[in-house]
């Protein structure tokens, strides 16, 4: 398992690295990368042989916009590829704050992905309508009455306030910013080059 890591992680980098302008060097990899894996929303499997960690913003165009292929990537690799989510709300947007506190409050009864898939399919008019609660029921979310409660309480605030100090530390200015086996990904291109890096991760350990 080291040895196919490794090498999913040698190959992330030469991926990466090739993205990266050749007057910028690749910054290291982050130092505590699975305790920051672990400290966000994940889908799928810490130990999995690529790991993508994605801060984001539930009104960003963008974030919206590569959810898709983010999304296939995660039904592409079931067994290889886990995604942590972390909350960057910009100050921006006024619905970006809220959407991603009920992200938070259903990831406490286990609807994060659900909550999360249809905050970036509904309408950004939608978001701003405050539709928290109708999602909410939308996609099952079992206790209504505690995630009422939840969007309001200190502990989602503070999960909230975690993820953004998180990205600070890791030079996030904007969303989506994405880190691959905690290397940080950086292209013109995103949908086009994330696929064939978390492919080149994958074809550098065991083929799925």
């Amino acid at each position: 398992d080291v040895a196919l890591y490794v090498g999913a992680a040698v190959m992330v980098y030469l991926a990466v690295r090739s993205n990266a302008s050749s007057s910028e060097p690749t910054p290291p990899p982050i130092d505590n990368w699975a305790a920051v894996v672990r400290s966000g929303s994940l889908v799928g499997n810490p130990a999995s042989q690529v790991v993508i960690l994605e801060f984001l913003d539930y009104e960003c165009p963008y974030c919206r916009k590569i959810h898709s292929t983010v999304a296939a990537l995660a039904e592409q690799f079931p067994d290889h590829l886990a995604i942590s989510y972390k909350q960057f709300p910009l100050a921006q947007h006024a619905a970006a704050v809220p959407a991603a506190t009920a992200a938070l409050c259903a990831e406490q009864q286990d609807r994060f992905h659900q909550y999360h898939n249809r905050l970036l399919l509904s309408p950004i008019a939608e978001l701003r309508a405050t539709p928290w609660m109708k999602i909410a029921q939308a996609v099952g979310v079992p206790d209504t009455a505690a995630f009422r409660l939840c969007l309001t309480g200190a502990t989602a605030r503070l999960r909230l306030r975690n993820d953004m100090d998180d990205g600070r530390k890791l030079g996030v200015a904007g969303t989506p910013s994405f880190f691959v086996n905690g290397y940080p990904f950086r292209s013109a291109d995103p949908e086009k080059d994330l696929p064939e890096v978390v492919r080149q991760s994958v074809r550098g350990g065991t083929s799925p």
